[in-house]
């Protein structure tokens, strides 16, 4: 067992440890223990937490229409609609896929500008100054 003294400008600070009764290997001995302590309610951390996830949400959210968008056009760059299905003519079926298709990419645009709007409040950062209820 072997002891360090270290001074951080305020006095002695010692530290113990064990190394088998060799301590010829240590040279120095870096103490990185302060840290802030948060004090929060419950329901207070819950409200954040369910908060942060819906925005966190926002990250994932434009992969669902981007994949309905590249489906519905590959229906539409391969499919011939000649004839009728469950009783809608093939016109029908064509409109009903580039309106789909339209609806997608209105759906990822959406998405896109959501997330590039709110893309700081996705991160965990603001999650913690939430928490810690600061405002940087």
């Amino acid at each position: 067992m072997a002891t360090i003294q270290r001074t951080d400008g305020g006095g002695a600070v010692t530290a113990t440890y064990t190394s088998g009764g060799d301590s010829r290997f240590v040279d120095k001995l870096y103490s990185n223990v302060k840290s802030d302590v948060v004090e929060i309610t419950h329901d207070k951390l819950e409200n954040c937490l369910l908060k942060f996830y819906r925005r966190h949400l926002l990250r994932s959210a434009w992969f669902n229409p981007l994949s309905l968008g590249i489906g519905v056009s590959l229906t539409l760059a391969t499919a011939e609609f000649k004839q009728t299905v469950f009783g809608v003519d093939a016109a029908a079926w064509k409109a009903f896929f580039v309106i789909a298709l339209i609806g997608a990419v209105i759906w990822l645009a959406v998405s896109l500008v959501s997330l590039a709007v709110r893309w700081k409040e996705t991160t965990i950062e603001f999650l913690i100054n939430q928490i810690k209820n600061s405002r940087k």
